[in-house]
């Protein structure tokens, strides 16, 4: 207790100074008991976030940030210096470092860190040799190789969404250039920093940067995810930086002064002087190597002047581009003045790009460049942040109206032209906000608007909504529910219930529904409704997805070992789980592992995941229809499938949404769509089942139109495993017959 207070004290006595957000108690001690056993992963990577000088002392942005967290919590981490940056990203997966001092977040990544919020923005962009400038975007370079440094999100960005290229990972930045220049690799992804010192100090003339790459790094602290109270105290020491820290560092290494460079202004006075006078003495053919010596001279000012203005600029667009525009923001902050932003995300934008291609979708941002461009005054800061997100700066005298934010969206939506004279139409949703008083940050109004856009897009597509700070509360809850979650699935607060599915002609139990349920040991028993929305939203799906699988397949197994008479046990499978190339092996894995048939389970899907033609659905559930398994699709009737899709799927199974099922007796449309699914089903060779069903008349009314099963609580609510029995089985299934034979006995006498 008494350490636990000293450490509380002395938090909060810098909060009285304007130091650092107090840690709670539970982090104090935390902190404490790790203060000396937190080990932060460093590799090398110049010239900017971390390298060793001549001194062999380690410098950088990242380092420096890295310092600044220290100082401000107190503590001073292990610093472990790797290789390289795959091996850093090897070791924090094996969990023999805690934390590493420069990550952007990935959704592999995530698998193994939690991060907090970015302190530095870094753009990527492709480099060739010159004569191949036409490979100006990733898609040019499908079937070639392209190198990047192994380890980096970039790595994975190309990996996952470009299969395509032949990736060539390099131990460096370095090595990833001097490949290119050999001739070895097509292309590289790196830096404009990095080209800068590789390239031009290295003297490789024959390499050109053609454009952005489209993956930008958003660089934050990354530490091991099953200590999320370590990324709290890591974005509080974040936070507690000053402006005036913040911005020296930004200077340092952003925008510095490169001493390294030469001079060019003084080369030309002193050449054009030599020259000169040597001129009088050998003539012409020291006049040619002047001419070429300027011309080597005019290119590496151009690709100088090329490079420092992809720093701060868009290379699709022109516009500034986040860091740029980080700029604009903190100088309208230090003014004082009121001032506003609008985020503008287009909406859908993705399915154009894989649909028309990235071509298509960089000619579109650039027709909105331009006519934003166009639309707002000239005093105005308009921006490209990245991806499909544009950002727009109001001073003071132009705060937003709600008649000039419904004209932006309406001039967004107007119809474009594109050179190939095809017709494109985007739409585009705004987050506002309003800063009338200053933050401490310049960049907290930056994420308030993030926060404003992520909310239009969920209540408010193809509008605009304003910052409230109800949002932001929001969206803390759901961290916090998004922790307990995480922990919920570790620490065995879940649990499976399952609802019997019985045959309707063979009067028996088939089958089990498998649901999850979390028992919170302090809110007790948490709705699905609530918990499973969230775990969709923070992305949770999958682990939980993974653990209802592994559960119920364990249960059904052990089912099986006692004799009890059923067919499958049905999981429901997400679509974000589902897409995981993955998810085929994880699927036969766990069969593996729990000796339970392919044949014995039932994957439920949604007709969500057959919206687009992505062959790799297709190609997953054919591998595992192959292997034995069932499918069926759930809530059939609420979403878009395509005959053509349900005619050339591997699917047994219809599952009737329950919305038409629970009115069924009372509501001749629901009856209608009832009779139309389940004639459609049978015409495709599948069995149909009915959920939801509650009443006797709902029974009847199934029976009558050759409805296949059955599941509801006419028979049975959802039970725990121990109340399964071979008794309990056979008294469902007299109940059943029992009610079977009373729907013929009405029919008969009607």
């Amino acid at each position: 207790m008494l350490i636990r207070f000293v450490l509380v004290f002395l938090f909060c006595t810098r909060v009285a100074t304007g130091a650092v957000e107090p840690l709670t108690d539970a982090e104090a001690l935390w902190l404490q008991q790790h203060r000396d056993s937190l080990r932060v992963g460093i590799a090398e990577v110049p010239p900017q976030q971390a390298y060793l000088n001549a001194q062999g002392q380690l410098e950088g942005l990242a380092i420096e940030y890295l310092d600044a967290v220290e100082h401000a919590l107190g503590i001073k981490f292990e610093r472990v210096l790797l290789s390289s940056y795959g091996e850093m990203m090897g070791q924090a997966r094996a969990r023999k470092i805690d934390l590493v001092y420069a990550a952007s977040r990935t959704p592999g990544r995530e698998q193994f860190l939690s991060f907090t919020s970015p302190y530095n923005y870094v753009s990527n962009n492709i480099f060739v040799r010159k004569g191949d400038e036409q490979n100006n975007n990733l898609t040019y370079f499908s079937d070639k190789s392209f190198a990047v440094t192994s380890g980096t999100a970039v790595a994975e960005y190309v990996s996952e969404n470009y299969p395509s290229i032949k990736l060539v990972p390099a131990h460096s930045s370095r090595e990833a250039f001097n490949l290119l220049a050999a001739g070895q690799v097509d292309g590289v992804g790196a830096t404009a920093a990095s080209a800068y010192k590789h390239v031009f100090e290295a003297g490789l003339p024959n390499i050109t940067l053609v454009g952005p790459l489209g993956y930008d790094y958003a660089i934050s602290l990354g530490a091991r995810n099953d200590w999320p109270v370590l990324t709290r105290i890591l974005q509080k020491g974040l936070d507690s930086l000053p402006p005036a820290q913040v911005e020296a560092i930004e200077q340092r290494w952003n925008r510095p002064a490169d001493k390294a460079r030469v001079d060019l202004e003084r080369i030309k006075d002193s050449l054009t002087w030599l020259l000169t006078a040597v001129a009088l003495v050998i003539a012409a053919g020291l006049f040619w190597w002047n001419r070429s010596l300027k011309r080597e001279i005019r290119q590496r000012c151009e690709a100088e002047s090329q490079l420092s203005f992809l720093a701060y600029h868009d290379a699709t667009t022109g516009l500034l581009n986040r860091p740029g525009f980080l700029q604009a923001l903190d100088k309208a902050h230090k003014t004082q003045q009121p001032y506003a932003l609008v985020l503008l995300g287009l909406d859908q934008f993705r399915i154009k790009n894989e649909l028309w291609g990235q071509h298509i979708g960089n000619e579109l941002l650039r027709h909105l460049a331009q006519r934003l461009a166009a639309f707002l005054p000239a005093h105005m800061t308009v921006a490209r942040l990245g991806g499909d997100e544009f950002a727009v700066l109001f001073p003071v005298a132009d705060l937003p109206q709600d008649g000039m934010l419904n004209q932006l969206v309406r001039e967004v939506r107007r119809p474009m032209v594109l050179a190939d004279r095809s017709v494109q139409v985007v739409s585009a949703t705004c987050g506002v906000v309003v800063i009338e008083r200053p933050l401490e940050r310049a960049e907290l109004a930056l994420q308030q608007v993030e926060v404003a856009l992520k909310h239009a897009k969920g209540n408010q597509r193809g509008g605009f909504l304003r910052y409230d700070v109800s949002m932001g509360q929001n969206d803390i809850q759901d961290q916090l529910w998004k922790e307990q979650l995480a922990l919920a699935i570790e620490h065995d607060q879940l649990f499976l219930e399952y609802q019997p599915q019985l045959d309707l002609h063979k009067h028996k139990v088939v089958g089990f529904e498998a649901l999850v349920r979390w028992q919170h040991p302090e809110r007790g028993r948490v709705a699905p409704c609530d918990f499973i929305p969230l775990a969709e939203r923070t992305g949770l799906i999958s682990a939980l997805g993974d653990w209802v699988l592994k559960t119920a397949c364990y249960q059904a197994a052990r089912w099986r070992n006692q004799g009890l008479d059923f067919e499958y046990v049905a999981v429901n499978v997400s679509v974000r789980q589902f897409a995981d190339a993955d998810f085929a092996r994880k699927v036969m894995a766990v069969l593996a592992e729990t000796g339970l048939p392919a044949s014995a389970l039932e994957l439920e899907i949604t007709e969500t995941l057959f919206m687009g033609e992505d062959e790799d659905v297709r190609n997953t559930l054919d591998e595992l229809s192959a292997q034995g398994i069932r499918f069926s699709i759930d809530d059939f009737g609420t979403g878009f499938s395509s005959l053509l899709y349900l005619k050339q799927l591997p699917v047994e199974t219809l599952k009737l949404a329950q919305e038409f099922v629970l009115d069924l007796a009372d509501n001749s449309s629901s009856l209608q769509i009832v009779n139309a699914a389940t004639r459609l089903g049978h015409s495709l060779g599948m069995r149909v089942i009915a959920e939801g069903v509650e009443g006797e008349d709902v029974e009847h009314i199934l029976q009558g139109l050759n409805c296949d099963m059955v599941q509801g609580f006419l028979y049975s609510r959802p039970v725990n495993p121990s109340q399964v029995s071979a008794e309990w089985l056979q008294e469902l299934g007299w109940r059943c017959e029992a009610m079977a034979q009373q729907a013929e006995y009405v029919a008969s006498t009607e």
